[in-house]
C-alpha cells in the first residue's frame, strides 16, 4: 500500500495504491484510487531502475535517480478512434522526491 499527495495547477491531489500479485496472469497489479473519486486498474512491471504501469487506455514511466529519491514520471494516454487507429501520446510528466521515510512522495 502506497499514498501520493502533491499539487497539480492549484489543485490538491493524490490518492492510494494498492499492489498485488496476480496469480492467474503472473502479473503485478496496480489499484490506484485518487482523491477525486476514480480507480484504475494497471499492469506492473519493474525494470532496472523504472517501474511501467500499463492499462487498456493509459500507460507510465517512473524512473528513479541513483539514490532512489527522486522519481521522474512521463505518463501517455491514448487517442483517436477506431476508423484510423488509436495512437499514444504525452498525458503529463512531472518529478517528485521522497518526503521523509514514510514512503509518500510529494510532486514538486
Amino acid at each position: 500500500m502506497g499514498s501520493a499527495e502533491g499539487w497539480i495547477g492549484g489543485f490538491d491531489v493524490g490518492g492510494a495504491e494498492v499492489i498485488g500479485y496476480e496469480e492467474e496472469s503472473g502479473e503485478c497489479r496496480s489499484h490506484f484510487f485518487d482523491t477525486q473519486g476514480n480507480a484504475a486498474v494497471s499492469g506492473l512491471v519493474a525494470q532496472r531502475d523504472a517501474c511501467v504501469h500499463h492499462g487498456e487506455t493509459n500507460r507510465s514511466t517512473a524512473e528513479f535517480n541513483e539514490d532512489g529519491r527522486v522519481q521522474t514520471v512521463v505518463d501517455e494516454r491514448t487517442y483517436g478512434t477506431v476508423d484510423i487507429g488509436f495512437r499514444w501520446r504525452c498525458g503529463c510528466s512531472r518529478s517528485g522526491e521522497r518526503a521523509g521515510l514514510s514512503g509518500s512522495g510529494v510532486l514538486v
